[in-house]
């Protein structure tokens, strides 16, 4: 059982807990827009039960009510699993407001959870073990905690972002790798960025290289993994998939548009950093790395706003495929709209999540 929502959509899966642990959320545009966070769970990748975590709470230590919307992504340590996402809350006082928040999610089996809010701290997109517990990524800022309750934020990212006409920026992924740990995403001005850290509590941008990490358009980095010549990170340059590589973390190159593997749709002129790129998530597998996202084949219409220019792209769930990192294949799944998001080894060989025809989707590969 995938959902029992209008729409819903997996986010991220690890092995852990029961087997495997995919988080995400479900929604009912008739009821409510948001909807609410959802934990998925499986023995072996093919029979799953969902959990939905949608209840709202309240917080009687800061007077507010936390309402959880949607779980980004999950991790698995020794001492349990931890999920990041995000909610919204309002003073329990009906003059009290309402605001955004991120929430931490910790659980020991990956059944029962409990949710931890962070009020001011910006939106996480990604946590893994590292660092002096865990490391937590979101916006322009790097997170990390001892046992997932108790957060202090690190030094460096928001400064040294390299962009000196604004702080903004988006960090996404972070692994284990290079000088310690190494994250990913796009700066202020829309192109891909590397940080760097060694322990996790300071870290440094990597210079900016505008032919390695820019060229006209918006550019980003979504993930990265140890593997091929030392690091790979995909991604996505205004539409088309983008792979970059690194012996150490600090020195990157952008592997060669190659439109077989990475498609060759033209992007609209209009398209933003708001955009996903088609590379969503990468892992290293003893035969090689596998990449998950979509191929974008269209625009949807009618997606946007009113007033603005272009909709949504129109993508097929796709799979891309290297031995070392530098040069790749792709396979697509046609004829309907979906988009993978994350994958990890587990259950017969391979797992992917993500959506598909606004339904929560598995694929799996055997090996």
């Amino acid at each position: 059982m995938f959902a029992p929502a209008d729409y819903a959509w997996i986010n991220s899966v690890i092995s852990g807990g029961p087997g495997l642990v995919a988080v995400g959320a479900v929604s009912n545009p008739t009821i409510d827009e948001v909807g609410g966070p959802a934990v998925w769970t499986s023995p072996d990748g093919y029979e799953w039960s969902i959990a939905l975590l949608d209840n709202s709470f309240e917080d009687e230590s800061q007077g507010r009510l936390v309402e959880p919307f949607e779980m980004q992504s999950v991790t698995a340590t020794e001492s349990g699993l931890y999920a990041v996402g995000w909610g919204g809350y309002a003073g329990l006082d009906p003059e009290g407001g309402w605001g955004v928040t991120s929430i931490v999610w910790t659980s020991p089996d990956g059944t029962d959870w409990t949710a931890v809010p962070l009020y001011q701290i910006p939106i996480f997109s990604d946590i893994v073990e590292g660092g002096p517990g865990l490391v937590a990524t979101g916006q322009d800022e790097v997170w990390t905690s001892r046992e997932g309750t108790v957060w202090t934020r690190a030094d460096g990212p928001r400064s040294s972002l390299g962009d000196t006409r604004s702080s903004a920026g988006d960090i996404g992924e972070v692994t284990v790798g290079g000088p310690g740990l190494v994250a990913v995403g796009q700066s202020a001005f829309g192109d891909a960025a590397v940080w760097t850290s060694r322990e996790g509590t300071t870290w440094t941008r990597v210079p900016h290289d505008e032919t390695v990490f820019g060229r006209p358009g918006y550019q980003t980095m979504s993930s990265v993994t140890v593997g091929g010549p030392g690091l790979v990170a995909v991604g996505g340059d205004r539409g088309l998939a983008a792979v970059w590589t690194s012996p150490d973390g600090s020195r990157w190159t952008r592997i060669p548009h190659d439109e077989a593997a990475f498609g060759g749709f033209v992007p609209h002129p209009d398209w933003g950093p708001d955009f996903d790129p088609p590379m969503k998530d990468v892992i290293a597998t003893d035969s090689g790395l596998v990449a998950v996202g979509m191929q974008i084949v269209g625009v949807a219409p009618g997606s946007r706003a009113s007033g603005e220019t272009v909709g949504d792209p129109l993508g097929q769930a796709t799979v891309w495929t290297s031995r070392d990192g530098t040069t790749w294949s792709r396979t697509s799944y046609p004829k309907s709209e979906g988009t993978m998001n994350s994958v990890v080894e587990g259950g017969p060989g391979l797992i992917a999540v993500g959506s598909y025809e606004r339904q929560a989707a598995v694929w799996v590969a055997r090996p």
